[in-house]
């Protein structure tokens, strides 16, 4: 397959994390008949997916039967093996074919976060990219599972949203008068 991934029905997509919390490596993976494709994503963007949903659901209203989803059947499958690092996640509504895209494509060359943020639309046109039309009824079982695989990690903390280490946590947010969370 090209670094090119165009998946018109998606039969199954996940997210999933492997590691230790603190060091876990999150995945994006999609299977359409035949052909699958494992992307490198950051917690950052499972979460901001996750979330994101409710504006797709506001405007295009809630599937009408949603998808029985366990742990199991939304884990990762072997090979967990990426085509390319996401750098950037959109996600739209195609009213006309009632199907949620979301669209991934890798950091722009030289770009670092700041870049990113900046300037989202860099990476449009270089290198690989992934395009995953999905039924809403599956953006609502990605986002569900997308949030408790994010919530498996470290906890964050209520006053700087900063994950807490094991070890402790000195809030920055507290201004130096509190030494624990």
């Amino acid at each position: 397959m090209s670094d090119e991934y165009e998946f018109d029905a998606v039969d199954r997509i996940t997210f999933g994390a492997l590691g230790p919390p603190g060091r876990r490596t999150f995945y994006l993976q999609a299977t359409a008949g035949p052909d699958s494709v494992t992307l490198l994503v950051e917690k950052d963007h499972v979460i901001a997916l996750s979330e994101g949903t409710e504006e797709i659901f506001k405007s295009a209203g809630y599937p009408e039967e949603s998808i029985e989803w366990d742990a199991d059947s939304m884990a990762l499958e072997e090979p967990v093996e990426p085509a390319f690092r996401v750098g950037t996640m959109a996600i739209g509504y195609a009213e006309d074919r009632d199907l949620v895209l979301i669209e991934c494509r890798p950091p722009a060359e030289g770009a670092d976060d700041a870049d990113l943020e900046a300037a989202p639309d860099l990476g449009v046109g270089r290198g690989p990219s992934a395009r995953f039309w999905i039924t809403r009824a599956q953006l609502e079982a990605l986002s569900a599972y997308g949030l408790v695989v994010a919530a498996q990690g470290r906890p964050i903390c209520p006053l700087c949203r900063v994950p807490m280490e094991p070890e402790g946590h000195q809030c920055f947010a507290s201004n130096g008068h509190r030494t624990e969370v």
